[in-house]
């Protein structure tokens, strides 16, 4: 076993330098308040995992800054400590660094897992503090932090899963608002029936049989306008407003140029006499297929019939491909040329209202461009036709590029004409079909956002269907981690409770306590709950009948049921100050129960009641604990840190 021979402080807390030699026994330290003997528990636990529990988790405090002696660089503040079995010597500097040889590593590294510190503040956590704080000390004595972390990620997934679940439905009410308050849709044919029902309330002389004849209808009034105003140009611009509204085609051509384009795209191999080829070797496929005969019917040599047949299978396979592929290109060739003729045709429809109307448009370009791919087309020049597709789509942007820009004051023009008759039929015309094509345009649009809403509706539940799953999945996962965590801990509770009895009964030997147990609330995830019998009440809280001493005897007795639970053969139990608040006559029974039963640990105690210090030593002696140094501070300096001398026992 490991034992801890010397302990040497250097400008840690109150200690300037200091050396206790333990010589792998125990040390007993008395001295007033004040005086360094928690400095030296301080030490204690920094050489083993680097903190100092006082300077730890509270705001504005940290080891860093306030771990070292005042008047001694932190940088040279250590703590070393040196050993036996296996014998050497570990280091731990405040700034952080750590020496410690290969032999020690496995006890350095236990004793930074294991609680063997005991500050009688900690007492406070057992016995004092709320059941969720409680249960994190125990925690911390079982070593269990490792399944509160699993459990608290298990929550943390569980959370997060309800979090998208209740978005999820959130999202799902305020889309059933949303789709709740569109308008109902009157549907296409009735807004077209009121259309007409306002036409005829205005002028009986026009009417939309479908709702494409908007925009012939539109400029059918302007024309009418425009002859009524016996203004040529004027009318001129009218018809062209109209031809450049229905276009030139764009969209056939776009599409037909398109599908040309997949079609040729891979070059693929052309054959001349395709047909008469495909023909010759299906016979003499089928021949070979039907025929035994292994000569040759041309030439009447030898052949190898098999090997002929499945290779005449493969040719007839690959010149079908090739033949349908045939097909394809020119069933889209035939498409793309009556496209370019439909184009080249509403072109030359357009030149005389061009003219008419004094307009210059870049129609010659893009006519050219026409021309010389149905040309290429009709010679199957398709390498060639796909180069000059680039073209047409250069010269068709510019045209619509064109278009858009003179459209738009041609109509403005017709618009103030036709606002400008003196019974404004005209004017109330278009404003009819104007508001007509708006009612449909925000019904399309009221449609488009039902389907929309809808779409995102279905999404939405099938997001909470999966966040239901789960939500289901990670809450069963957490609950059942946390029953069998909780129920494992109360488990160890249990075993610990016999421990627990028989060391508070030494302490308190027939003083009316009934059984003194640590429960798990299991209705919560962290929580444990001390309870105690007193004078025929089974199961209360301690803290309701028993003194301060008898409740911080009792926080002693747990700290001492678990470490001999779960510190097994570690060699080291430190006690700092533990018994401040019990009476003299229970003193004698802790300083008993120590020694009788963790005598064979190495002990550091500290205590500032002589009474108690003496105590020990006389109990040192009637128990043949004769491995201790008792160990008194007889003053301290903020230059010298304590001074210690040593009691020696008289006999």
């Amino acid at each position: 076993m490991t034992a801890l021979e010397r302990l040497d402080i250097h400008g840690i807390r109150g200690i300037a330098d200091l050396s206790l030699a333990f010589d792998g026994g125990s040390i007993v330290l008395g001295g007033g308040n004040g005086t360094g003997k928690t400095a030296c528990v301080d030490a204690i636990e920094f050489l083993y995992t680097g903190s100092i529990t006082p300077l730890t988790g509270t705001q504005g405090l940290s080891v860093r800054h306030h771990g070292a002696h005042v008047r001694i660089p932190a940088g040279e503040a250590h703590v070393a400590a040196h050993f036996s079995g296996p014998s050497g010597s570990v280091t731990r500097r405040l700034s952080g660094q750590l020496d410690v040889p290969v032999d020690l590593e496995g006890h350095m590294a236990r004793g930074a897992q294991l609680a063997f510190i005991l500050r009688r503040s900690q007492l406070q956590q057992f016995i004092h503090a709320k059941p969720a704080d409680r249960y994190r000390s125990m925690a911390d004595l079982i070593g269990a932090e490792e399944l509160d972390r699993t459990e608290t990620v298990l929550k943390g997934a569980r959370d997060a899963f309800e979090a998208k679940l209740s978005q999820a439905q959130t999202a799902l009410a305020r889309i059933d608002v949303r789709i709740a308050e569109l308008p109902e849709s009157a549907g296409d044919d009735a807004l077209l029936r009121l259309a007409n029902e306002r036409l005829e309330a205005v002028n009986g002389s026009y009417r939309l049989n479908a709702w494409d004849d908007v925009r012939e209808v539109r400029a059918a009034v302007l024309r009418d306008v425009a002859a009524a105003r016996q203004d040529p140009a004027l009318e001129a611009r009218a018809r062209l407003a109209a031809e450049l509204q229905r276009g030139i085609g764009e969209e056939r051509l776009r599409s037909s140029a398109g599908s040309f384009r997949e079609v040729t795209g891979p070059a693929r191999p052309q054959q001349e006499h395709l047909v008469d080829l495909l023909n010759l070797l299906r016979r003499g496929r089928d021949y070979l297929r039907e025929s035994a005969e292994q000569r040759c019917p041309l030439c009447e040599r030898e052949m190898r019939g098999r090997v002929l047949f499945e290779r005449l299978v493969e040719r007839v396979a690959e010149l079908e491909e090739v033949s349908l592929h045939d097909q394809r290109v020119q069933r889209a060739s035939q498409e793309l040329i009556e496209a370019l003729q439909e184009t080249t045709q509403r072109l030359r429809a357009l030149e005389p209202l061009l003219g008419a109307s004094g307009l210059h448009a870049p129609a010659a370009p893009l006519r050219d461009a026409l021309t010389m791919v149905s040309e290429s087309v009709r010679d199957r020049a398709l390498t060639e036709s796909r180069e000059l597709l680039d073209r047409v789509r250069q010269a068709l942007d510019r045209w619509e590029g064109w278009a858009r820009q003179t459209l738009a004051p041609i109509e403005s023009e017709m618009d103030s004409a036709a606002s400008g008759e003196e019974d404004d039929t005209a004017g109330a015309i278009l404003g009819v079909l104007e508001g007509a094509v708006a009612e449909r345009a925000a019904q399309e649009r009221g449609r488009q956002e039902l389907v929309r809403l809808q779409d995102e509706r279905e999404r939405t539940v099938a997001e909470i269907g999966a966040a239901e799953r789960a939500f289901g999945l990670a809450e069963r996962a957490y609950r059942i981690f946390n029953r069998t965590k909780n129920a494992e801990i109360q488990r160890v509770y249990d075993d610990l409770r016999t421990d627990l009895a028989r060391m508070y009964d030494v302490l308190h030997p027939g003083e009316g306590h009934g059984v003194v147990a640590i429960a798990m609330d299991t209705r919560k995830r962290g929580s444990s709950d001390l309870r105690m019998g007193f004078y025929g009440r089974d199961d209360e809280d301690p803290r309701a009948f028993a003194s301060e001493g008898h409740l911080d005897s009792l926080g002693l007795c747990i700290f001492l049921a678990f470490a001999r639970r779960f510190n097994g053969d570690w060699p080291l139990l430190v006690l700092d100050d533990v018994v401040a608040t019990v009476d003299a006559a229970h003193k004698v029974r802790v300083a008993r129960l120590l020694l009788e039963e963790f005598g064979d640990r190495q002990l550091f105690i500290t205590t500032h009641d002589s009474r108690w210090f003496r105590e020990l030593q006389r109990l040192q002696e009637e128990t043949g604990h004769t491995n201790v140094r008792n160990l008194a501070i007889e003053s301290w300096t903020l230059e010298t840190g304590p001074r210690i001398r040593e009691l020696v026992s008289t006999g």
